[in-house]
């Protein structure tokens, strides 16, 4: 827990921090990025939009390893927070509750019918329109769920009494 703020002031309840080794994944993404040099687009690691522009692909390299220090440094003159923001969102993709790495194209058809209006249908793939006719699951358990610890909960208020 970390309780200083900062402005070095003391902050009561205290803030969670979470490590998330960034040094180790700006390496997986510098390698990743010089490995996908020489592949077709599809056959790539990474993927980036279309519609990103020139600074956003400096502010990526905007840092060099530095093997005396053994820390990256920033290039002067370049924002790093396209890198920064690439590690964190590396970092939450591969965290153990979501484990992005690991899901299915139904998984991210899937969400897309959850995110996406189920009348505007333009957005969604053909195997997340599908989605719409089985119920999923997830919602069955989630129901059964419920009912099992509404009856847990109420269990002996609700008996016949005699």
């Amino acid at each position: 827990m970390q309780d200083v703020n900062w402005k070095g002031q003391l902050d009561k309840k205290g803030v969670l921090l979470h490590a998330v080794g960034t040094i180790e994944l700006k390496h997986i993404i510098f390698s990743r990025l010089k490995n996908d040099a020489e592949k077709s687009i599809s056959e790539r690691m990474l993927h980036f939009s279309n519609e990103l522009d020139d600074f956003y692909y400096a502010g990526v390299l905007s840092e060099t390893w530095d093997r005396q220090k053994k820390r990256y440094m920033p290039k002067p003159g370049i924002r790093n927070e396209p890198l920064d923001t690439l590690v964190y969102a590396f970092a939450a993709a591969y965290h153990p509750r979501i484990r992005a790495d690991r899901k299915t194209d139904k998984d991210w058809d899937r969400v897309a019918y959850t995110i996406n209006d189920p009348h505007n249908q333009k957005n969604l793939t053909p195997n997340a329109t599908e989605l719409q006719k089985e119920p999923t699951k997830a919602k069955e358990w989630r129901e059964q769920s419920r009912f099992f610890a509404f009856r847990e909960r109420f269990s002996g208020r609700f008996r016949e009494r005699r």
